[in-house]
């Protein structure tokens, strides 16, 4: 857990996640780092960051309702798109969101 209140908690957090396409809607399995206001994900840790989400104007970050094929799944919401991604466990979403928010 972060408990210096001088780092970001979002410093504390990456990972893996699946990510919903934006225009095909398929998942795939993406690393995700956050840097400063922002969160790069990668094909793979170490590779070059295919993009990235701006929480600068980010609006919220939100559960998803519980589904079958979305068990731990979460939304980040920002004026451009709305990402959906999906974690490994409850433990996985809740520092995501908790880091993000």
């Amino acid at each position: 857990a972060n408990t210096d209140p001088g780092i970001p908690a979002t410093h504390f957090c990456r990972g893996y996640l699946n990510k919903l396409g934006a225009k095909v809607k398929n998942w795939k399995r993406r690393w995700f780092v956050p840097r400063g206001t922002t969160i790069h994900y990668h094909r793979e840790k170490g590779a070059a960051a295919l993009g990235s989400i701006d929480l600068y104007n980010c609006s919220g970050v939100q559960r998803r309702p519980d589904e079958e094929q979305l068990q731990f799944a979460f939304e980040v919401l920002t004026p451009k798109r709305t990402y959906v991604m999906t974690a490994e466990s409850e433990e996985e979403v809740k520092m995501w969101v908790d880091a993000i928010t």
